[in-house]
């Protein structure tokens, strides 16, 4: 029933807007025209001016449909829209075109809700992507992507965007036309497609339009549009799960995007794993006129670890937890973040691993160490215990087998699947749980079929790494190198492999390790799995000491351990014992340049004197080639020689700082310099900051903002955001405080990464005190500051410790609470044994 066509063509044949006022003057309008007569308070109804959850009889219907001029409502109902040869005179139904749009959309939307991870009623609104899409809707761009690994909730985020924007009851905008699209939809339709763009139009337009090509189909509409055309495809993986897709499915996108970007009003938006992207878009570096047209993404010297979708920050955990509480009777007092360790807050701070928590946790005293603990104990209570468990374990490892372990796809046809006797109820248990999930299809013959996958693919992959495992009797170098063999050219073979080195750290099995860095692997899925090492022996040094040692004598494995997953965070806990590892074999003195100097930060964050005396000795003995050398490790050599200077003498020489400007200018020609960041100067500028040194930094930022055009404080990542601050900071010092503060405000710390999260927090912290404290908002600077020493004490960081204690105690003495202020002050000169100079406060001379 195409009830929205009749009423914009009421309007245009009455040549008035109708509202509830005039429904009376419509009324007699249609009696003279039709010798019919329909009452006021029905056209009310009618047009929802009045509720009424009765639909308009066949008489109401047809008395308008004659009215328009038709022989009745049927015959009115078929001419939907009207089409010409002349393409002058193409026209579109908009009203109709949305309409059918929006029922597309409401099913698709009803079907992801219902198989999201975590309970959709659970699920919060995240604010970064409200800004984030209408920054998109009102740019020129015609295309963006939400990229992020499993499980950072990019389908709920999109759904809660779409109902924001368009579906619920009173939407933010109420004339464009949305299509949302999943990709298991799409996947299933695209083999034989030789034009993306056809496809889009035979399978998106009303009565498949018959226009062949889309840019035709948008450009010559009859009228204009009356708001926005945007598509939306959730889960692209699932497209690109076939080899022979891959980069022809998604080059067929590129170059639609490339078609609509004329079109501003025409937007396009995916979802899509980081690996996915990663590899999509390879080709694409460098070729503006294909990527000019997206926005809010990468498409070069982006990290491993790319995502635009941050990770949940504290008050979204609380704000989930409170909800998830409430609805499921627990008292949310026994689950509050701040109390939790800072290793179980990084990993609830992923959104699946929060909802894995969330339904786990039955037990207070239940200790989580990684992800795999959760996922573990989430298996054992829904799927190993109670009733059927055999029988799921079974339907399991079935479904593994008919997807070939998921080398023909992340699906397979229920009736594969054995569910006689107490299968079937085993099948209803893994549904009713959430494990499973079931999508109704059409299929080329016009039956139905049932297709089942995990309801999250983190799942899937966890499985598929037991089922390895079980293969080959545990975890072993054999297994990774067949593992990374069978799954050659997937995506998700990195995610499998991260699952082997979880479980053999559980196990103790350090030896399975050795041979990690030698797969044959791409260089993106060796950084990850060096993250995923770095991150998860923290807590067996000593265990696992000939695995380091191993690392450190192996050249590959030195690059993908130690040079690319420095861990600041745990620096001073954990990472400066491994430093003696990797400089005990390692002599290569480029490589020794960014460990000592990793070290010697150690030294200055602990406020040894002596320590920090001795490792600028040591690095001042190193001969090494500044233009063949990574400028970060030489930003960080002269970014220390400032701290040490400063620290050991209450001054940076003239000569010094010179010096620090002449080499950042032959550094940015190293062979391994960075042209997207200022990795030289992102030391440098920090290090000033530290030593409360503006006009220096202001050096740092004027060269910056000069010599790198496309260096952007928005970019989703974290020395992207706490360099920011570090901006903000110099602007403060040197009197644009209100700049200042508005530029610590769009700091966005949830694109810190795990091993510098508390780090840069720290760091922030102070910053945010400190241009509080110029500002005059004293009381605003405590909280921060308290933060700052709560943190340092866990890190054991005494050099931020001992300034927010030294800041703490000016802000008593600025309130009239000299006591207090001088007992801050006394627990600071007690934390600085060695007497360093230190910067505190917004007292330091300009």
């Amino acid at each position: 029933m195409n009830i929205s066509y009749l009423k914009e063509q009421v309007e245009q044949r009455f040549e008035k807007k109708i509202i509830a006022r005039n429904c009376s003057e419509l009324s007699d309008h249609i009696l003279e025209n039709t010798n019919r007569s329909i009452g006021a308070h029905t056209l009310k109804r009618f047009f929802g001016f009045v509720k009424s959850n009765v639909n308009p009889s066949v008489y109401t219907l047809d008395t308008i449909a004659i009215y328009l001029g038709f022989e009745n409502f049927k015959v009115a109902n078929k001419k939907k829209f009207e089409v010409t040869t002349n393409k002058t005179n193409l026209k579109i139904d908009w009203a109709f075109l949305k309409e059918e749009a929006r029922r597309v959309t409401l099913k698709t939307l009803d079907q992801l809700k219902r198989f999201s991870g975590i309970s959709y009623d659970v699920a919060i609104h995240r604010d970064f992507s409200e800004n984030f899409f209408e920054e998109f809707l009102e740019s020129d761009k015609s295309a963006s992507a939400f990229v992020a690994p499993g499980g950072y909730g990019k389908t709920i985020t999109v759904c809660k965007l779409l109902e924001m924007f368009w579906i619920r009851e009173n939407p933010k905008y109420t004339n464009d036309v949305v299509w949302l699209i999943s990709a298991s939809d799409l996947a299933r339709q695209l083999q034989d497609v030789k034009d993306y763009g056809a496809f889009i139009t035979e399978n998106f337009s009303p009565n498949n339009h018959p226009v062949n090509n889309v840019a035709e189909y948008l450009k010559h509409v009859g009228v204009k549009p009356k708001g926005r055309i945007i598509i939306v495809v959730d889960g692209f993986d699932e497209v690109t799960q076939r080899n022979d897709l891959q980069k022809e499915t998604f080059k067929k996108i590129v170059d639609y995007v490339s078609i609509i970007r004329e079109l501003n009003y025409c937007k396009f938006l995916l979802t899509m794993r980081t690996s996915t992207w990663k590899k999509l878009t390879a080709p694409l570096k460098g070729k503006d006129e294909l990527t000019r047209g997206w926005y809010g993404v990468i498409f070069d010297n982006y990290g491993e670890s790319y995502s635009n979708i941050p990770l949940l920050t504290t008050q979204e955990i609380n704000n989930i937890t409170r909800k998830y509480c409430a609805n499921h009777g627990i008292e949310s007092s026994i689950i509050i973040y701040e109390r939790m360790t800072h290793r179980l807050q990084s990993i609830i701070s992923h959104p699946f691993y929060l909802q894995l928590f969330l339904q786990s946790y039955k037990n207070p005293k239940k200790q989580f160490f990684n992800r795999l603990d959760l996922i573990e104990y989430y298996v054992k209570e829904h799927i190993f215990s109670g009733l059927y468990g055999e029988e799921k374990v079974d339907l399991i490892k079935h479904f593994c087998l008919e997807s070939d372990y998921a080398r023909n796809g992340l699906s397979v046809k229920k009736s594969k699947l054995y569910l006689e006797k107490n299968y079937r109820k085993a099948y209803a248990e893994l549904v009713s749980f959430g494990v499973f999930q079931e999508e109704k299809i059409i299929n080329k013959f016009h039956t139905f079929s049932v297709l089942v996958s995990f309801s999250h693919t983190t799942f899937f992959d966890y499985f598929l790494a037991i089922h390895w495992i079980e293969k080959f009797g545990g975890v072993s170098q054999k297994l990774f190198e067949e593992v990374s063999i069978y799954y050659k050219d997937f995506d998700f073979r990195e995610y499998i492999i991260n699952w082997f080195i979880l479980i053999a750290i559980k196990d103790h099995n350090f030896t399975a390790l050795k041979g990690l860095f030698n797969l044959q692997l791409t260089h993106f899925e060796l950084s990850r799995i060096g993250e995923t090492l770095g991150f998860n022996l923290r807590d067996y040094e000593d265990e696992a000491f000939e695995l380091f040692k191993h690392y450190a004598k192996d050249p590959i494995s030195r690059i993908y351990f130690y040079e690319t997953t420095v861990d600041t965070d745990y620096l001073l806990l954990q990472y400066d014992a491994r430093l003696d590892i990797y400089l005990k074999y390692n002599h290569d003195n480029s490589l020794r340049l960014g460990a000592l100097s990793m070290r010697a930060f150690a030294r200055y964050l602990s406020l040894d004197r002596k320590g920090i005396i001795q490792i600028h000795k040591e690095i001042e003995t190193l001969n090494y080639d500044v233009k063949k050398t990574n400028s970060i490790y030489i930003g960080r050599h002269y970014g220390i020689k400032i701290l040490f200077e400063y620290a050991l003498t209450n001054k940076v020489k003239d000569n010094t700082i010179e010096i620090v400007f002449d080499i950042g200018k032959k550094a940015t020609l190293s062979t391994d310099h960075l042209l997207h960041f200022p990795c030289y100067y992102f030391h440098i500028l920090e290090a000033f900051v530290m030593c409360g040194m503006p006009r220096e930094a202001m050096r740092c930022v004027e060269y910056i903002k000069a010599n790198y055009p496309n260096f952007d404080q928005n970019q989703q990542s974290g020395l992207f955001q706490i360099m920011g601050a570090y901006f903000a900071w110099t602007f403060a010092k040197l009197g644009q405080i209100d700049q200042a503060l508005e530029m610590l405000e769009s700091v966005d710390t949830r694109y810190f990464g795990l091993k510098v999260r508390n780090y840069f927090q720290i760091e922030l912290d102070l910053l945010w005190a400190d241009v509080l404290l110029i500002k005059g908002r004293t009381v605003a600077a405590i909280p921060k500051l308290q933060s700052v020493i709560d943190r340092s004490r866990v890190f054991k960081y005494k050099w931020s410790e001992c300034n927010a204690l030294m800041m703490l105690g000016n802000c008593y003495q600025r309130l009239d609470e000299p006591e207090l202020g001088h007992n801050y002050h006394k627990q600071a000169a007690e934390l600085n044994e060695d007497m360093l100079f230190l910067v505190n406060s917004c007292e330091c001379d300009l």
